[in-house]
């Protein structure tokens, strides 16, 4: 009867958690209950595609520049020779205004901006004599029938580690031009500042002219050109 007790004893000490009555009893501790944790609904942008997440660029960091064409041109600068007037020597300019390009500007990291596809209607471009720009648009350049000529950007070279707004800064610009049905790799000299809402400032390039496939303009006893023109961009782009 007394073992009967002892065990009963026992066997509610370990379904309580105590200690049973003996010196050789095992402690057996409580197990405090699992909390079951509480699942927050998801939020809707959770289901976007992480790269689809990632693309979308920090508010504030960067903003979209747009040419200004009302303050910006394109020009080319080239020497001519007169034969028939004893071989006076001259320098022809052409400018267009036709111009269009966006860059979005990066604050955070300058390097990292990316700038659109720059587009210039080359067929507008106008001298100071209407005979030479019919010329070319119908016959050297034909741009007449090849209108635009683009450029897409691939790198920077030399690029400022810390620019300044209001400071002038200076490096290449590296891409590929495309005249007429021609594209060729070129290199641009800019130079440009950032003044709040605006970005300006003046890019150069020297290119040949047989390498997009135009052979320097002649014409027999009057007029030669010298292969190797000038090209100059003054830019303005305005934050829309």
């Amino acid at each position: 009867m007394f073992g009967k007790l002892v065990l009963l004893i026992g066997l509610v000490a370990i379904l309580t958690g105590c200690a049973a009555p003996t010196a050789t009893a095992t402690v057996v501790p409580t197990l405090a209950p699992t909390a079951v944790p509480t699942l927050a609904p998801v939020s809707t942008s959770q289901t976007t595609p992480p790269e689809a997440a990632t693309a979308v660029p920090v508010a504030g960091n960067t903003a979209l520049f747009k040419v200004d064409s009302a303050r910006s041109e394109a020009s080319y600068t080239i020497d001519e020779t007169f034969i028939n007037q004893n071989n006076t020597l001259a320098t022809a300019v052409g400018i267009t205004t036709d111009i269009n390009g966006e860059l979005l500007l990066n604050y955070a990291d300058p390097a990292a901006s990316k700038l659109g596809e720059i587009t210039v209607d080359i067929s507008k471009l106008t001298s100071d004599s209407s005979r030479r720009d019919n010329a070319i648009r119908g016959r050297w350049l034909e741009s007449s029938s090849y209108p635009i000529a683009r450029f897409v950007a691939t790198k920077l070279e030399n690029f400022p580690a810390n620019p300044q707004e209001g400071q002038s800064i200076s490096f290449q610009l590296v891409g590929d031009m495309t005249v007429r049905d021609v594209t060729k790799p070129v290199t641009w000299e800019v130079t440009a500042m950032l003044n709040g809402n605006e970005l300006t400032g003046t890019a150069t390039t020297q290119i040949m002219l047989v390498d997009f496939g135009v052979e320097p303009p002649s014409i027999a006893g009057v007029l030669s050109v010298t292969d190797g023109a000038l090209l100059t961009l003054n830019f303005t782009l305005v934050k829309q």
